[in-house]
């Protein structure tokens, strides 16, 4: 899968490989100093991007795919 193609914002990115760590959304607003709906947000805005068909959005697929994509997150 060719992933050069597609962008995130620099928050995005954090957020990804924050998740793909395995914090949970309250862990990753507080680190970054936002509200958990903001976290939500950027997840929501993220996994537009993702070639992850829309009903398997989840979480779990999620921080899989990022760990699987995003070299930044290792």
């Amino acid at each position: 899968m060719n992933t050069s193609k597609i962008s995130f914002t620099s928050r995005q990115r954090q957020v990804l490989c924050m998740l793909s760590r395995g914090l949970t959304v309250p862990e990753i607003a507080k680190r970054l100093g936002i509200t958990h709906h903001s976290v939500k947000d950027h997840l929501d805005n993220a996994k537009d991007r993702m070639p992850i068909p829309i009903g398997q959005r989840n979480r779990v697929v999620v921080a899989l795919w990022v760990k699987d994509n995003l070299q930044e997150c290792e």
